[in-house]
């Protein structure tokens, strides 16, 4: 399928949208670039879309303005990419907390940015009260602390996919996941691969022996990475 991409007419251009190989329409919003003046006009623009991904977030006081006065107010929101935009546990928490907000939101993905288990732990505490069905925390710096909480949020969850690969998970976390899975229904594909602790594999035979009979006791699971 051809991709398409087009400006949208905005002064600077803050919008690119772009079709997906799903056939989707997937907007890219420069956040860096948000102010006052612009801020009504690029809701009204935003409102149609279901998929957004953000770029610049976190580096300027943009984001605030963002996330107070445009986010919320996109409740049809899907699917919001933060992918590699710097977002730390402050930003977290303050998604976290709007989270409640977007009854339709299915995907939420944060992939490389800075989030530790604090950030986390404040997400994991919102997966009760949303309708996330993917959740990718890859490439951050979460750890057992972390994993701990989330296996603990997993059985009242929604989640169908949960991406956790190059955090720094170890033999504990990966223990109290093996733990739970017998009791998560839904939960269709796990990503642990590529944790590690100060550059080395972080978790060992034993665990990975229990997290694999976890896995076949889990009739949902059918993907494991």
């Amino acid at each position: 399928m051809r991709r398409e991409t087009r400006l949208l007419p905005l002064s600077p251009p803050l919008l690119e949208i772009k079709t997906n190989p799903l056939g989707e329409n997937v907007v890219t919003l420069d956040v860096g670039l948000v102010t006052e003046a612009n801020a009504e006009e690029l809701l009204a623009r935003l409102l149609p879309y279901q998929r957004i991904r953000l770029t610049n977030y976190g580096k300027t006081l943009n984001s605030a303005l963002f996330l107070g006065q445009v986010l919320p107010k996109l409740d049809n929101l899907v699917e919001l990419s933060f992918w590699q935009n710097g977002i730390d546990d402050e930003d977290a928490i303050a998604l976290a907390n709007a989270l409640p907000r977007f009854p339709n939101l299915l995907r939420l993905k944060l992939k490389s940015n800075n989030l530790t288990d604090r950030g986390a732990i404040a997400l994991v505490g919102a997966l009760s009260n949303s309708r996330l069905q993917e959740l990718n925390l890859e490439g951050n710096r979460i750890s057992d602390k972390g994993m701990l909480a989330l296996a603990e949020a997993l059985s009242n969850s929604r989640l169908r996919e949960l991406k956790l690969g190059a955090n720094h998970i170890g033999n504990q976390g990966v223990l109290a996941l093996a733990k739970i899975l017998p009791k998560v229904s839904g939960l269709q594909l796990l990503e642990l691969k590529g944790n590690s602790v100060r550059g080395e594999a972080s978790i060992g035979a034993k665990a990975v022996s229990a997290l694999v009979e976890a896995v076949d006791s889990n009739l949902c699971l059918t993907e494991i990475e």
